[in-house]
């Protein structure tokens, strides 16, 4: 089967589909944002619940690159990172979410985790010793690879 290059679609450009079946996709991590859970997963997908799991409702996304994690640092504010060096961020609880970093701007490879020790300072860490910091919220991210011990 050839591919045409029109068909391609590339996912830093192309935003999540709303789809019915979101809640039964691969979810790789969910997170307590107050008295909500926020899960994310699979072709950018992410999913709120406020009644414990019990019913969930898909959130608006910019890309529709893997995600791999979830993070609140309180909550309101939370960030999700995942494949194509993609980092996203909500100040509403999960209901709405931004591109902060993407592959074209900064590493290419898979964002596998993320921790934040409160609203502006935190920390991206992912595949062949991709390792991230924000000390604003996201504004801006570093890369501080060069700074791990790791041949």
């Amino acid at each position: 089967m050839h591919v045409a290059a029109e068909d391609f679609a590339d996912v830093l450009k192309t935003p999540a589909q709303i789809s019915p079946l979101a809640a039964r996709s691969l979810l790789q991590s969910v997170a307590r944002a107050g008295g909500r859970l926020v899960a994310v997963g699979q072709r950018g997908h992410i999913l709120v619940s406020s009644d414990g799991g019990r019913t969930w409702k898909q959130s608006d996304v910019p890309v529709s690159s893997d995600l791999t994690s979830v993070f609140f640092a309180d909550e309101s504010e939370g960030w999700a990172a995942g494949h194509d060096g993609v980092i996203l961020h909500t100040s509403d609880g999960g209901s709405t979410w931004a591109l902060q970093l993407s592959g074209v701007d900064g590493g290419d490879k898979p964002f596998l985790d993320l921790w934040f020790s409160d609203s502006r300072n935190g920390y991206a860490v992912g595949a062949y010793n991709l390792v991230y910091r924000t000390s604003d919220g996201g504004k801006t991210w570093e890369s501080v690879s060069d700074r791990t011990d790791n041949p």
